[in-house]
C-alpha cells in the first residue's frame, strides 16, 4: 500500500498557485527539504482537476533521460484520462511521437508542444535535478550543459502557450547551474513563492491527524509541546512521531526529543547534513549557532565568510536581516539544524544545556525575539487594554541574562534606550505583571532607559491581570500587553511564519 498523505495548512500559497494558472504565469517554488513542497504541489495539481483545470506533477528526482521524462508525462496523462479530461486517441498519438525521439533535447520539445495542445500547466519537482542531468547528455553537454537546458526551456515557455511550476529545494542549487539570477529561465518564473514552517495551529492539525493513522493517542499538551519541538516542519514532525507511543506525557515527550538529537535519528540525520557543508560553512554555521549573529563580527572572525554567508543564504540555511547599510545580522532558518549544533562540542564552543536550547532556538520566546529582529518598518498593534502600540524597527534584540536576573528580550531603539519585553505562550496571570515590572527594574539598574515595558502572552491575560496591569498604568507605568492575535501580526510583518 501507498503511502497515505497527510496535508493541512498551506491555503495562501494554494491560492496564489491559482493565480500564476489563471493568469498564465510562470513559478518557482523554494523551501528547504521537509517543508511539505511536494504535498503542495500534488494537493494543488489534485484541487485543479476537481475544478476541471488540467495539469500534469512530474517527480524529476525519477528523471534520468528524456524518455524518462516522457514515461512519466504520459503517467500523468493517463489520469487525465481516466478522469475524461482528455481522449484516448490523444494519448495514443503522445505513445506514437515518443518511438521517434532520439534526444533529451526533443523530449523536452515534445513535452511543451503536447502540454500546450492539451493542458493549463506543467509542474516540474526539484527541477534542478533535471536540469543538471540532462546537461550531462546531447546536445546540451557541449553548448554550455545545464544552464543550456535552463536556455532552451525558457524558449519552449516563449514558444508554447503553458504554465510552468517548478520547484526546488534551495536558490543555490538552481544558482550555481545558472552562475547568476540573470539567466534567461530566471527571468521568465515571475513568481516566486518561499515556502516557511507551518503555524503551530496547522502544526497541531497535521501532528492529530497522523497520530490518528499511526493509532495513537497523546493529550493536547503532549501534542502542543511536539509542535513546539518540531518548528513547524512537516518532515520532522512525522519522522519524530515515529518515537512516540500512547499516554506520552509532555515531560516525556520533550526527554525522548533530546535523547533521539544526542543519539538517535535526528542525530544521525543533521550529522549527515552538516557534513555535506563545506568547512568554512561549518564554522559559520556554529557561530550562528551560538548567536553571534552580526555580519561584521562573523567577517571579522571568519576568513572568508562573507562570501560563505551569501551561499548559505541561497542555500535557504541563512535569512539575513538588513538594519542599515553597515549593519546585517543572520539567523540559521532550520531550528533543528540550530539546536543540534548547540548541542554539540565544536571547536571552540562547548554544548549548551537543553533547557538554553529551547530559550535560544525552540521556545515561543525565541520566536519572538527574532521577529522583533525581523522588523524592517513601524507596525502598529492593539494591547490588550484597549490602546495602540506602535513598534518601530529595533537595532538589536537580545536576551539577559546576568546574577540580577534574565530579561527575556531588551529591545534596542538606540544605544542606551529600550524596550523590555517578558514572554510567554501561556495566559499570563498577575505574576507575569509583577515578573515586567522587575526586568524593568533589571534593566534600568544597569544604566539603560526603558522606554516600556511590553507583555506578550500568546493565549491572552487572565482577569486579574488585566485589572492589576490597568492600575500600573493609571499611577504612569508605561507597560503594554499583546496576546496572539497581534503577535501573529507582528511576525508575519518581519517576514516570518508563527511556527
Amino acid at each position: 500500500m501507498g503511502e497515505i498523505m497527510v496535508f493541512v495548512n498551506r491555503e495562501e500559497e494554494i491560492k496564489e498557485l491559482e493565480q500564476v494558472v489563471s493568469s498564465r504565469d510562470n513559478a518557482f517554488i523554494i523551501s528547504l527539504r521537509g517543508y511539505g513542497k511536494t504535498a503542495l504541489l500534488k494537493e494543488f495539481n489534485r484541487r485543479m482537476s476537481q475544478k476541471r483545470v488540467k495539469g500534469v506533477y512530474i517527480n524529476c528526482l525519477r528523471i534520468y533521460s528524456g524518455s524518462d521524462l516522457l514515461e512519466l508525462f504520459g503517467e500523468g496523462l493517463k489520469k487525465l484520462v481516466e478522469l475524461g479530461f482528455i481522449k484516448y486517441e490523444d494519448l495514443k498519438d503522445l505513445e506514437l511521437r515518443k518511438s521517434s525521439i532520439e534526444t533529451t533535447k526533443y523530449a523536452l520539445e515534445l513535452l511543451f508542444e503536447f502540454g500546450s495542445e492539451h493542458l493549463n500547466f506543467i509542474i516540474l519537482d526539484e527541477i534542478s535535478t533535471l536540469l543538471s542531468r540532462f546537461g550531462l547528455k546531447k546536445p546540451y553537454r557541449g553548448l554550455g550543459g545545464s544552464k543550456a537546458v535552463m536556455e532552451h526551456i525558457k524558449g519552449l515557455l516563449d514558444t508554447y502557450d503553458i504554465t510552468l511550476i517548478a520547484s526546488d529545494t534551495s536558490l543555490n542549487s538552481l544558482f550555481s547551474l545558472a552562475r547568476d539570477y540573470s539567466a534567461p529561465l530566471f527571468k521568465e518564473m515571475r513568481r516566486v513563492l518561499f515556502l516557511s514552517p507551518l503555524s503551530m495551529t496547522h502544526s497541531i492539525e497535521l501532528i492529530r491527524e497522523e497520530l490518528k493513522v499511526r493509532g495513537v493517542s497523546l493529550s493536547e499538551d503532549s501534542i502542543a509541546r511536539i509542535a513546539e519541538l518540531t518548528y513547524g516542519v512537516p518532515q520532522y514532525i512525522k519522522m519524530f512521531l515515529g518515537l512516540v507511543r500512547s499516554g506520552m506525557t509532555p515531560e516525556e515527550v520533550e526527554e525522548a526529543f533530546y535523547q533521539d538529537m544526542r543519539s538517535g535519528s535526528f542525530n544521525a540525520y543533521f550529522k549527515l547534513l552538516f557534513e555535506k557543508f563545506s568547512s568554512t560553512e561549518q564554522e559559520v554555521l556554529v557561530f550562528l549557532s551560538r548567536k553571534i549573529s552580526r555580519g561584521s563580527e562573523i567577517i571579522r572572525r571568519i576568513p572568508g565568510a562573507y562570501t560563505i554567508l551569501d551561499i548559505l543564504c541561497r542555500k535557504g540555511i541563512v535569512r539575513k536581516i538588513v538594519k542599515s547599510e553597515r549593519e546585517s545580522h543572520y539567523l540559521i532558518t532550520d531550528k533543528l539544524l540550530e539546536a543540534w549544533l548547540q548541542l554539540q562540542d565544536i571547536g571552540q564552543f562547548k554544548k549548551i544545556s537543553e533547557r538554553r536550547v529551547k530559550l535560544l532556538s525552540f521556545g515561543f520566546e525565541s520566536i519572538v525575539r527574532e521577529a522583533l529582529l525581523g522588523l524592517n518598518r513601524s507596525i502598529e498593534l492593539d494591547d490588550s487594554l484597549g490602546r495602540k502600540i506602535v513598534i518601530a524597527p529595533y537595532r538589536k534584540v537580545t536576551r539577559y541574562e546576568s546574577a540580577l536576573g534574565e530579561i527575556d528580550a531588551l529591545a534596542y531603539l538606540s544605544k542606551n534606550a529600550v524596550d523590555v519585553y517578558e514572554i510567554t505562550i501561556e495566559k499570563a496571570d498577575t505574576e507575569k505583571v509583577k515578573q515586567l515590572m522587575s526586568k524593568i527594574a533589571i534593566a534600568e539598574s544597569t544604566g539603560l532607559s526603558v522606554e516600556r515595558g511590553i507583555l506578550i502572552a500568546y493565549q491572552g491575560f487572565k482577569k486579574e491581570a488585566l485589572k492589576f496591569a490597568e492600575s500600573l498604568v493609571k499611577a504612569g507605568s508605561k507597560i503594554y500587553l499583546i496576546e496572539g492575535s497581534e503577535v501573529k501580526k507582528l511576525v508575519k510583518e518581519s517576514g516570518m511564519r508563527m511556527p
